[in-house]
């Protein structure tokens, strides 16, 4: 997965806190279609 976002400690900016993750799985095929549609070579 992709962090999506993370905070540290008690809240506080960074990280060492909680962490989001997004699952890339659910979205290769859109991701592969944008890259593509960019002139990336995959």
């Amino acid at each position: 997965g992709l962090i999506s976002w993370s905070t540290g400690p008690n809240g506080a900016a960074g990280c060492g806190g909680l962490t989001g993750v997004t699952p890339l799985t659910l979205y290769r095929d859109w991701i592969l279609q944008t890259a593509r549609s960019w002139g990336a070579a995959l």
